[in-house]
């Protein structure tokens, strides 16, 4: 018995679950917006403390932002405000990409932050959580699955950066689920082809933070 998973960012149908706990923390946030130390993750911390936006406080939430507009402009903005499709119950990933825009829109507007510090933070996001909203299906709780291997293939994956954080966020969970256990009679392996693309030293484009985190954690493992 397997479980098998072909992630395809253009026509991906079956979603690799992961649980909301291994999403929700600063550490990992922070590693997958690539943000930096001074400016964007003290920004990215507040974003969690932000309070919860349920449907109806999202669309009040944004006219609110709208009330210096001239007021010819605020009637046809509310209504398209109120068209726009709020993430529903489960898409974790969106609904955290969306506190982190509208509480950017709020800073910049009340001038707590500067607009170049966190702005390429922002493109990161819609980057990285848009590819990411596509492989992982966020859940509260794992279901028992009876199938002893799992095989995930990352061939129709053409960007190295998502690859990476594919697999470190995939082997840090069923590190931790299988650490938590307790049982030394109970082994997990985990089997990385061509690891040497992911265990790599040499990295033009990613920060030495990331780096630095990527390979404590499969050193850790």
């Amino acid at each position: 018995k397997k479980d098998c998973f072909n992630i395809n960012l253009e026509t991906n149908v079956k979603k690799i679950k992961l649980l909301k706990s291994s999403i929700q923390n600063i550490e990992i946030l922070s590693i997958m917006t690539d943000a930096k130390d001074k400016t964007q993750i003290p920004f990215l911390k507040r974003v969690l403390d932000y309070k919860q936006i349920d449907r109806k406080g999202f669309a009040e939430y944004l006219i609110n932002l709208i009330d210096e507009f001239n007021t010819e402009f605020k009637i046809p903005l509310e209504a398209e405000i109120r068209k726009i499709q709020f993430p529903q119950e489960g898409q974790l990933l969106r609904y955290i990409q969306l506190k982190i825009i509208l509480k950017y829109y709020n800073e910049i507007i009340s001038g707590h932050s500067n607009r170049e510090h966190i702005s390429p933070l922002i493109k990161r996001v819609n980057s990285t959580f848009s590819s990411l909203s596509s492989i992982f299906d966020i859940v509260d709780e794992r279901e028992e699955n009876d199938k002893p291997l799992t095989i995930i293939s990352l061939r129709n994956i053409y960007d190295n950066s998502i690859k990476k954080l594919i697999t470190l966020l995939v082997s840090k969970e069923a590190y931790e689920l299988q650490k938590s256990k307790g049982n030394p009679s109970d082994f997990l392996n985990i089997i990385i082809d061509e690891a040497h693309n992911v265990l790599s030293y040499s990295s033009q484009r990613e920060s030495e933070t990331w780096k630095d985190y990527r390979l404590e954690t499969f050193e850790e493992i």
